[in-house]
C-alpha cells in the first residue's frame, strides 16, 4: 500500500490509496509548503523510516512528576514529542525504532499513553513520564487511532479496512471486528457504558458505527444530524463527541459535535467550531483530544479544552475552549511539519 503523506488534502494525512471512499474538499494551496509530495515511493523518496536520525528517548527528569503531560505524533520525523501541558515547554521526546509514521494516540487511566504506529503495524504503549516502552501489541493492518473500554481496560484500534480490532484488558492478540455496512472507519471512541463508536464513510456519505457493550458485531447507529467528512470520535465525559473535517457543511474550518445514546440512536447535544485564522481560517482537525479533570476512561466531567493538530497551518497543535471552541486560545508548535494524534496523560 502506498501511503499519501498530504494535509486533508490528503484526507488522513498519510492515510493511503486505501482512501477510495472519502470525499471532502481540498484546502487552497498557494504555500507550497503545504503540498507534501504523493507516497514517499511514488516520489523517489526515502520514507520516514531511512531518513530517520539517529538518537534517543529522551525525558526531563521533571517529566514523571508533571501532573499533565502533553505527547504529539510527529509523522514526518517518527518522533513522538511530550510537552508540559500547562507551560508547552518541550520535556521529551519518543524515538522508538518501531515507529514509522506514529498516528494516533489514546490514555488509559493509569496515564499509560498508547501510540499507533501506522506504517509500523503496531500499537506502544508508555507509561507517564517513560522512556521505555511497556508492551507493544501487532496488527497485520494499517491503524488510525485507539480508545480504552473505562468498564474493561480492553483496547480498541481502528483501520481503514473496516475493522475494529479489539486487545482483551489491552493483551495477547485481538479480536476483530467488521461489516460491510461499515468499511473505512475513522479513530474510534469508548463512552463511559463501554459502548465503542466509529464514524465510517462511503462515497462521501459518513455514518456511524458501533460495537455496543458485550456485543459481538458491529451495528450501525442512526443519528439526528449529519456528518460531512469523517474524523475521530471520543468520550468527552459527559457526550460521545464526533470530528467533522467539513463542520457544519462548510468546506474551510473542522469542529465537533455532541451525542447522547438513546433507544432511537444518537441524538445531538451541541456543536464546538475549531476555527484558526493562522491559514486563509482554513482548519482540519483530525484527532481531537478533550481535556478532562481525570484520563478519558475515567473521566466523568464535561472536559473543558479541546486539543488537536491544526494541519493545514503546519507544526501547530491548537487548545480551544470547549465546549465552546471558536478561536484557539494557544498553540504548540512542534518541530514536525505534519502532526497527527495528541494525547493528555494525567499522573494520578
Amino acid at each position: 500500500v502506498l501511503l499519501e503523506m498530504t494535509l486533508r488534502f490528503a484526507v488522513c494525512a498519510g492515510l493511503a490509496a486505501v482512501l477510495v471512499a472519502c470525499g471532502g474538499s481540498v484546502a487552497p494551496q498557494t504555500s507550497p509548503e503545504l503540498s507534501l509530495p504523493p507516497a514517499f515511493a511514488l516520489a523517489g523518496m526515502p520514507s520516514p523510516q531511512s531518513q530517520r536520525v539517529k538518537q534517543r528517548s529522551w525525558m526531563s527528569p521533571a517529566a514523571k512528576s508533571i501532573k499533565r503531560l502533553l505527547y504529539v505524533a510527529g509523522t514526518l520525523t517518527n518522533t513522538v514529542y511530550v510537552y508540559d501541558y500547562k507551560t508547552r515547554a518541550l520535556v521529551g521526546q519518543l524515538t522508538n525504532l518501531s515507529f514509522n509514521q506514529p498516528e494516533g494516540e489514546c490514555v488509559d487511566k493509569q496515564g499509560d499513553v498508547w501510540i499507533t504506529n501506522w506504517q509500523g503495524k503496531s500499537v506502544i504503549e508508555y507509561a507517564h513520564g517513560g522512556t521505555d516502552p511497556i508492551r507493544t501489541l501487532k496488527l497485520a493492518k494499517f491503524q488510525t487511532a485507539c480508545s480504552i473500554d473505562p468498564t474493561t481496560g480492553n483496547l480498541a484500534v481502528g483501520t481503514f479496512y473496516g475493522e475494529l480490532a479489539v486487545w482483551k484488558h489491552a493483551k495477547g492478540e485481538p479480536t476483530n471486528y467488521s461489516s460491510g455496512k461499515c468499511p473505512y472507519m475513522w479513530g474510534p471512541g469508548y463512552d463511559n457504558g463501554g459502548n465503542l463508536f466509529a464514524e465510517a464513510e462511503v462515497t462521501s456519505t459518513v455514518f456511524i458505527c458501533e460495537l455496543a457493550h458485550g456485543a459481538t458485531s458491529l451495528q450501525v447507529v442512526p443519528m439526528d444530524w449529519t456528518i460531512n467528512f469523517g474524523a475521530d470520535a471520543m468520550w468527552d465525559g459527559k457526550y460521545m463527541a464526533f470530528a467533522d473535517q467539513a463542520f457544519g457543511g462548510g468546506q474551510i474550518g473542522a469542529g465537533l459535535y455532541q451525542a447522547t445514546l438513546t433507544a432511537e440512536g444518537l441524538t445531538l447535544a451541541g456543536s464546538t467550531p475549531l476555527d484558526d485564522p493562522c491559514y486563509y481560517g482554513y482548519t482540519d482537525v483530525i484527532q481531537p483530544f478533550i481535556v478532562g479533570r481525570k484520563n478519558t476512561p475515567r473521566n466523568d466531567r464535561q472536559g473543558t479544552v479541546v486539543i488537536g493538530s491544526n494541519n493545514p497551518c503546519l507544526k501547530v497543535v491548537d487548545y480551544w475552549s470547549y465546549p465552546t471552541g471558536g478561536t484557539p486560545t494557544t498553540a504548540i508548535h512542534t518541530p514536525d511539519k505534519v502532526v497527527m494524534g495528541s494525547v493528555v496523560s494525567i499522573k494520578e
